[in-house]
């Protein structure tokens, strides 16, 4: 059985994960793939991950052979430590051909606007 450690809400922080998926792959492969970061942010700690479809785009430029891309994003809250980890093991990740991870601040969103 494992242990599970709660983590004070101080502590946490709030991030937003932007991944480009290779624009080759089925719609079923890319739910798979979409499913394994998913688990990947659960197992880092990550809480309440919450999901954004942005579709497939033509990329400005190309990644890895790819000229298109489907865009997905990610919210959830997690420890800074975590964060680090998800973004090494996104750059092992096969299937995620470019990520952006960074704080997500709602009051600095809201100022823009």
């Amino acid at each position: 059985m494992r242990s599970v450690t709660i983590v004070p809400r101080e502590t946490m922080r709030k991030y937003e994960l932007t991944a480009v998926f290779s624009g080759t792959i089925s719609d079923t492969d890319l739910g798979l793939a979409v499913d394994r970061v998913q688990k990947l942010l659960t197992d880092a700690g990550a809480v309440t991950p919450e999901r954004g479809q942005l579709g497939k785009h033509k990329l400005q430029y190309e990644i890895d052979g790819n000229k298109f891309g489907h865009i997905e994003t990610f919210t959830f809250e997690c420890e800074t430590g975590s964060a680090s980890v998800i973004s090494k093991k996104l750059k092992l990740s096969k299937e995620v051909v470019r990520f952006v991870l960074e704080s997500f601040n709602a009051a600095r969103l809201k100022r823009q606007h």
